[in-house]
């Protein structure tokens, strides 16, 4: 799920705020009386700085000194604040016209065409802003808004770079003018940060809050990069100080949620969200955010009319509607999720660059399909079930997937070619992404194509790794504790902190008998077995696998294999091979709710997190269930060892059926 975080600019960001209206500039205000009276005229009339009255005040200010340049300005300057830029570009000319020599006038016309978008003229502004008064540190933080100036067309990745560094270079001179610059320091957090330097915008927002303890838009700030920084307890204290400066903060609101909710605390996550929804329920993004904790929490009823309040206020937010679509699919609304998912991803997808078109249920008979993937390795084992049932409709099927996965998906039954993304594009009629599969074969939960196995090993491996593990005693059990980390992904991240276990949590299986532990772990978390927790005994079974037809054939070989959600579970369930799943509490959409099997994979057991980042209990139950399969004998009686479900104790050669098969879909064959 997507949570959206708020970032605030705070009252003086460049642009429109960026100068007092009532200070026109030090040169001016010597010369010119109106400001004064502007300034007396604010502070006597009711109504103090509302901005109708300020307009009537500067106007008076103007008709009683047409010539005098600051009542020009000071009108400019109202003018903005009200939105009118074009006729702030009006007055802002005038004061020019009339005081060639202000730099703070040039300003005020930069900030004009900041309200009216037109950064190219406003940037124009500003630097002469700059000629003018080179010490002008308020100029230097208004041209970082208005962007670099680009006489010339260049890529637009090359453009956002540009402007990003010349923007934060504008801010850090303003810095160098006016070390003490708040605003300045909040604007080159909110730039950094935009350009992915969370740690850098942390520093930036943190010395904008040292500047002005009692600047809530810093604090604010502050909360957001911390939380990007993975650092949520710090971003908690941030938000919550933000909210104390300003008790009706929405955006400390939400930005309070988003970091309870990496934290797990989910029932303080939902507080915080509905606060900020009270506080502003126009903004769709507390909507979404509380959807993401009702949906956690197995509430998916309500999160679905949560994420319906965000998208009746952001319809066109792909990430809306993608939140939308799990909930859907977790909910076994399958028709309609899938429906969702498909709007979400085109947007969010990038476009694979070919002119075939995309195959949306033509007769394939005798052409090419392109089947390519978008997302991880479990997506791609799950959703490739598909090939055989396109191939018995006489389609040629071409997968091309990522190179781990090339050897073991050419044992797809149908499948003509398998490359990889790196490979030369082959001849295709149709392309589509693997996960597009489920919807166009119109599959619904009892039509899911469940029959296992539908992946395979290379036979000689598994005699190798037969032979391999031949000495070990007992059951011989797979065990995964940890996912990819995947830290360049932000969301991602903080999903696998929530699903990966510590190896250590898994020392109570070193007590049970009867059993031998395989570690399958990939990745840095290996590391963690080596050594293993005191009284666990853990066998090494991956120093011979380098992809997972390497990883199939080991896999093949055991009774049992206990994984947390990744793709190691999709592995085992493609190949037959029981496997006992721990899912987190905010577990995936696939594996529905209220259930402890799995319509896609019949081989499959789920042990579900009860409460949020809480393993003991699920690894409690695992030794349960483990026990139970070698229950306790007394000395001298024979053991009696229970089938596992899909071992091959209980399963005749051949498939192993799950349900209906095939699709609901006219036309199409039975999977």
């Amino acid at each position: 799920m997507v949570l959206y975080p708020s970032e605030t600019p705070g009252p003086n960001t460049p642009g429109p705020n960026t100068t007092d209206p009532d200070t026109p500039g030090p040169d001016t205000t010597a010369r010119d009386a109106t400001a004064p009276s502007l300034r007396a005229t604010m502070a006597s009339r009711p109504g103090g700085r509302d901005p109708l009255l300020l307009l009537e005040a500067a106007r008076q200010a103007v008709r009683r000194a047409p010539f005098a340049a600051g009542a020009q300005a000071n009108l400019a300057m109202i003018l903005i604040i009200i939105r009118r830029a074009d006729l702030a570009l009006v007055a802002g000319r005038n004061a020019i016209l009339l005081s060639p020599a202000t730099g703070a006038f040039y300003r005020t016309l930069g900030h004009a065409f900041l309200t009216q978008g037109e950064r190219h003229m406003a940037a124009r502004a500003l630097r002469r802003a700059i000629r003018v008064t080179p010490h002008d540190a308020n100029a230097y933080l208004s041209l970082a808004d208005a962007g670099f100036d680009r006489a010339q067309p260049q890529p637009a990745v090359a453009v956002a770079a540009a402007d990003s560094a010349h923007a934060i270079g504008c801010c850090r001179q303003a810095i160098l003018l006016k070390p003490d610059h708040t605003v300045a320091f909040n604007t080159l957090g909110t730039l950094l940060r935009t350009a992915g330097h969370a740690t850098a915008a942390r520093t930036a927002f943190r010395h904008a809050a040292t500047l002005s303890p009692d600047f809530p838009e810093a604090r604010n700030n502050l909360g957001v990069a911390s939380a990007e920084c993975d650092d949520p307890e710090i971003s908690v204290r941030a938000c919550r100080q933000a909210i104390v400066l300003r008790p009706n903060y929405a955006d400390a609101y939400n930005n309070l949620g988003t970091a309870w909710h990496v934290m797990g605390q989910f029932a303080a996550a939902a507080r915080a969200f509905r606060h900020a929804i009270a506080l502003q329920p126009d903004n769709p993004d507390p909507h979404n955010n509380l959807g993401a904790i009702l949906c956690a929490e197995g509430r998916i009823d309500a999160a679905i009319a949560s994420y319906d309040r965000a998208l009746a206020r952001q319809s066109n937010n792909p990430l809306f509607h993608l939140n939308h679509a799990t909930a859907l699919l977790h909910r076994g609304d399958f028709p309609a999720g899938w429906a969702e998912y498909d709007t979400a991803r085109q947007a969010l997808a990038t476009p694979l660059p070919v002119s075939q078109p995309k195959w949306a249920g033509e007769p394939l008979s005798g052409r090419t399909l392109l089947l390519h993937a978008e997302q991880g390795f479990g997506d791609i084992l799950q959703f490739c079930r598909y090939v055989p049932i396109l191939a018995r409709q006489g389609a040629r099927i071409v997968l091309r997937v990522r190179a781990p996965l090339v050897r073991l998906l050419r044992s797809l039954a149908g499948v003509a070619v398998v490359g990889s993304l790196d490979d030369p594009m082959p001849p295709f009629d149709y392309h589509l992404p693997l996960v597009s599969l489920p919807p166009l074969l119109g599959t619904t939960l009892d039509t899911i194509p469940a029959d296992v196995p539908y992946l395979w090993p290379v036979p000689g491996e598994i005699t190798a790794w037969r032979q391999r593990l031949a000495a070990l005693p007992g059951r011989k059990i797979g065990l995964v504790w940890a996912g990819d980390p995947r830290a360049y992904h932000r969301e991602a991240h903080q999903l696998d902190r929530r699903r990966s276990i510590p190896l250590a949590l898994f020392a109570p299986l070193g007590a049970i008998p009867g059993i031998s532990l395989i570690s399958l772990q990939m990745g840095d978390a290996a590391a963690q077995a080596h050594p293993p927790p005191p009284g666990l005994i853990l066998h090494d079974g991956m120093a011979q696998v380098s992809d997972f037809a390497d990883s199939a054939a080991l896999v093949s070989t055991l009774d049992l294999v206990i994984t947390v959600d990744t793709a190691a579970a999709h592995l085992a369930g493609a190949l037959g091979v029981p496997v006992w799943i721990l899912s987190r509490y905010d577990g995936c959409w696939r594996w529905l709710q209220g259930r402890d099997d799995s319509p896609w994979y019949p081989t499959a057991r789920l042990f579900r997190q009860q409460q949020p980042l809480d393993w003991g209990p699920v690894i409690d139950r695992v030794c349960q269930a483990l026990i139970a399969l070698n229950p306790p004998v007394a000395p001298g009686e024979p053991q009696q060892n229970r089938a596992l479900p899909g071992s091959p104790a209980e399963i005749k050669p051949g498939r192993i059926t799950g349900g209906k098969t095939g699709t609901a879909k006219p036309g199409i064959p039975a999977g």
